[in-house]
């Protein structure tokens, strides 16, 4: 009987990880991924940067005419 029990309960989980399977992403996926999030990080401060300039040019010191 208890074993019948821990047949059922593997059958069961097996059932559930077989179903969440095709939800994992591929390593492939995943190295895509992380080229994306380089990519964004490496672009941060040039958008940064482009911010800072407009900021500045449109309440900063910039505006100043004498």
């Amino acid at each position: 009987m208890k074993d019948e029990n821990f047949a059922n309960e593997i059958s069961k989980l097996n059932d559930l990880l077989n179903k969440e399977k095709p939800k994992l992403a591929s390593e492939d996926d995943l190295k895509k991924l992380r080229t994306l999030i380089t990519n964004l990080n490496n672009i941060l401060p040039q958008i940064q940067n482009a911010i800072d300039r407009e900021f500045y040019y449109c309440y900063g010191d910039g505006k100043v005419q004498t």
